[in-house]
């Protein structure tokens, strides 16, 4: 038996309450971390979620947006997931991200920060200078985060082509690995 519609029906209760369901949108970020781990993993699909509650995922994008620079980390992070699945449409929560991305001291904020900044994709050019900062950071993770993000957005500007060079060499394999990831032209396979 599939769980996930009766932990996503758990999860959007409050939207569904509020006279504004698109204005309460972010009630459902604090409310996913109310689950048991094993729940929270089985419901990672917070688009379905929005739409299967009525709620366009487009349509709460502002109100994520919005919330986003007082969230605290946890569901900072996961308000930051949300906009990330929502790909493209979330161009307008770029700024919010990129000054997440560049202002919280929380690792996890800042990884799931440039995450979602590369899924937005080219629209997220305004935030290629803050990725690329974020591509010498200590922690390997955040690089290959940073490194796949340029791939995504914008490989062959000047500020993410340097970016990208540097991690070329980087000591750790997880980020040379996204740095050969973000050179290879969209649909190439790895081995050529």
């Amino acid at each position: 038996m599939d769980a996930r519609p009766t932990l996503a029906a758990l999860l959007i209760l409050p939207a569904l309450a509020a006279p504004s369901r698109a204005a309460r949108a972010a009630d459902l970020v604090p409310a996913r971390r109310g689950g048991r781990q094993e729940d929270h993993a089985a419901v990672r699909d917070p688009v379905w979620i929005l739409e299967t509650s009525g709620i366009k995922a487009a349509e709460a994008v502002g109100e994520l947006a919005r919330v986003l620079p007082d969230l605290a980390a946890p569901a900072a992070v996961e308000a930051e997931y949300m906009l990330g699945r929502v790909g493209p449409r979330a161009a307008s929560a770029v700024p919010a991200l990129t000054e997440r991305l560049a202002s919280s001291p929380d690792l996890d904020v800042r990884y799931e920060a440039v995450r979602a900044l590369g899924r937005i994709g080219p629209a997220a050019r305004a935030a290629v200078g803050t990725i690329a900062a974020a591509a010498a950071e200590p922690n390997a993770d955040l690089r290959a985060a940073a490194a796949e993000a340029l791939g995504r957005i914008e490989p062959r500007g000047a500020i993410s082509r340097a970016a990208l060079k540097r991690l070329s060499s980087d000591p750790d394999a997880g980020v040379r690995a996204a740095c050969a990831k973000a050179f290879r032209p969209a649909g190439e396979p790895a081995g050529r």
